[in-house]
């Protein structure tokens, strides 16, 4: 039988053979096939030349195969969606550049993660603004107006594409972020009472008063504690052809000091070799633990000085002099309240702003359509109540 009678007329032995195409009854393929048949049937040997035609067939398919065929397309990732904040999108591309932007070069992971938490802030303050009645017309022409201005700086609208396209970015990513910061910024100063919120006024006004800080600085006696320290001014003087004998130059010079002919820190500037551009300043220190002054005869003054004491000339390995002004000299204690007064102040008005944040962000969460994987760790973040795992990177 020949081989495609077979391929016809057996049974199925559970799976199908390769499909090969059939050749054209005109085909040389196909008269060969026919005179192969006949012999077979008749059990004689087909002459030389004349062969199965199947392989010659399956020598067209493979080398068909063969010939150079069109890649199929590949398909890459562009962006990735990260957060929807109502009708507003987050992408990876958002982030990065942001984090480009804000940070420069090839962010950390850390600071890209910063840069999202920033994002979405800032997408939050949007609704917010958008919320309390803000005026986009005028925001558009706010964003309008700074890429003219940024354009203009740099020569005109090409160059301003040139320079961002180095960045990475385009006209309208730069649009983008400009609005989304002054989106954010305008919303804040509403919460935060520096600007009035439609039909509210201004919503809060950050104060402390006076007794609000005299009865932190009371219960909290112990954050106010210091250690025994000093403020004080040096003149050291190294001996020069001018200068021979240091002592008797600066014992001169401590008379006229004394006598309110000159002043001390002037002097330091002129003709002190310790710190003359801060006038011979030390800075507060304790001379018990800190070696701030290097010579231990200028610690000794300072350790039994009292306020505005003024040395004699001391004298100094290898012919210097000093000569030494304990402007300040305190014993270990508590920080009075009139020291500890503005760090106090700012100490309860940022706990203001950070609660008044808080209460913003948590009211926008709960009035906002929020999407994410990454969204509520994120805006716990912004809010303390959890801290980010350093574990995960976007």
């Amino acid at each position: 039988m020949c081989c495609f009678e077979s391929s016809r007329h057996a049974k199925p032995t559970g799976f199908s053979p390769i499909p090969l195409a059939h050749p054209k009854k005109s085909s040389p393929i196909f008269l060969k096939s026919q005179q192969l048949a006949v012999f077979q049937r008749k059990g004689e040997n087909p002459p030389h030349g004349l062969h199965n035609p199947r392989p010659m067939m399956l020598s067209a398919i493979l080398l068909a195969t063969a010939l150079p065929q069109k890649p199929e397309p590949k398909l890459e990732l562009v962006d990735e969606l990260l957060a929807i904040v109502n009708d507003n999108v987050l992408t990876r591309r958002d982030v990065h550049l942001a984090a480009a932007d804000s940070f420069g070069g090839q962010p950390s992971p850390e600071l890209i993660n910063r840069a999202f938490t920033n994002l979405l802030s800032e997408l939050l303050f949007r609704e917010g603004f958008r919320m309390t009645g803000g005026d986009e017309a005028a925001l558009d022409n706010y964003v309008s107006d700074e890429l003219d201005r940024r354009a203009k700086e740099l020569g005109s609208l090409a160059a301003l594409n040139r320079h961002l396209a180095l960045q990475g970015k385009t006209i309208e990513d730069e649009a983008k972020q400009i609005r989304a910061f002054a989106l954010s910024l305008l919303y804040r100063q509403k919460e935060f009472g520096h600007a009035p919120s439609k039909g509210e006024g201004y919503k809060v006004k950050m104060y402390v008063s006076p007794a609000e800080m005299l009865a932190y600085y009371n219960e909290h006696l112990n954050d106010f504690q210091h250690e025994a320290r000093v403020l004080a001014r040096l003149i050291t003087i190294r001996p020069t052809p001018e200068i021979p004998d240091t002592l008797a130059f600066l014992k001169k010079l401590r008379a006229e000091i004394a006598a309110g002919e000159k002043v001390f820190a002037i002097q330091a500037r002129d003709f002190s070799s310790y710190k003359p551009t801060l006038g011979g300043s030390t800075g507060h220190f304790n001379p018990k633990t800190e070696n701030r002054v290097g010579q231990k005869p200028i610690r000794d003054f300072l350790l039994q000085a009292s306020t505005g004491e003024l040395s004699e000339p001391i004298p100094l390995p290898s012919g210097w002099g000093a000569l030494v002004l304990a402007e300040s000299v305190e014993a270990e204690g508590v920080m009075p309240f009139s020291e500890a007064q503005l760090t106090i102040r700012d100490m309860l008005l940022k706990e203001q702003a950070e609660a008044i944040f808080r209460e913003s962000i948590n009211r926008l969460r709960q009035r906002c359509y929020l999407w994410g994987p990454r969204v509520d760790i994120a805006l716990d973040s912004l809010v303390g109540e959890t801290s980010r795992d350093p574990e995960e990177e976007l």
